[in-house]
């Protein structure tokens, strides 16, 4: 038998595939992948809905691992169907999430890794795919048998995936690494919910550490997305820097 999902959860990708290194390689230290979920296979969405958590499946060996539990998220919107020759660009992306995923709390077994997103994405398959960038970050790893299970696309190019023991890449500048492409996707359910009635502001990075800049020199720059996750409009008057 089956069970049947909540009527606000769409599953995307069925197969038992492993070793395709996505969403991340939990045997390396560090991995970043990027994967593209066509519109159309969100069914009925429809309109002024937003994704509040995703969950992916994983096939686990290990008990109460942290070692590859530092991730971000990013989810954007686009017309491509399959990744193109370069990464695409995370400041034309939301940060939707950025911390431990718990996979600590994870037993041996199969399962499906639970996250709720610090900012939940608006997300109306009218508007196009949409594309997921997974940034780890944590430097350990674990066991070789520890996966997570992917789905093959008749698409070629559906994720590009980098992986890494040494070289953490920079999702804000990963054009020193070409990375893999691949025709699998990481097997995934989102959990939609209703988008807030109003204007719901929200920022993405909502901190970040510009780490030690001598006085009279400038820092590298670093982008914020303000959006407005409501159904009215958001008006802003004035922006101010709050240093700490």
């Amino acid at each position: 038998f089956t069970t049947a999902l909540p009527g606000d959860m769409v599953q995307i990708g069925h197969g038992d595939t492993t070793n395709k290194h996505l969403p991340i390689e939990p045997y390396y230290g560090y991995t970043y992948s990027q994967s593209i979920y066509l519109a159309s296979d969100f069914g009925e969405v429809g309109e002024n809905k937003r994704i509040s958590k995703i969950y992916y499946n994983y096939h686990w060996t290990s008990n109460g691992d942290a070692d590859c539990n530092d991730w971000v998220i990013y989810m954007g919107t686009t017309q491509m169907t399959e990744v193109d020759s370069v990464w695409f660009p995370v400041d034309g992306m939301t940060q939707v999430f950025n911390g431990s995923v718990g996979l600590d709390a994870v037993e041996n077994g199969d399962g499906w890794l639970e996250i709720t997103l610090s900012t939940p994405f608006n997300y109306n398959p009218a508007d196009g795919n949409l594309i997921i960038a997974v940034d780890e970050n944590s430097p350990s790893y674990t066991s070789d048998n520890d996966e997570f299970y992917c789905s093959e696309d008749t698409r070629a190019n559906v994720s590009r995936y980098y992986y890494s023991d040494s070289t953490n890449l920079d999702p804000a500048d990963p054009s020193a690494q070409a990375g893999i492409v691949s025709a699998f996707y990481p097997n995934a359910r989102f959990q939609f919910e209703d988008v807030p009635a109003g204007a719901h502001f929200t920022i993405s990075p909502e901190s970040y550490d510009f780490g030690v800049t001598n006085v009279g020199s400038a820092s590298a720059p670093h982008t914020f997305t303000i959006a407005n996750n409501g159904v009215s409009p958001l008006t802003i008057n004035s922006v101010s820097l709050d240093n700490e």
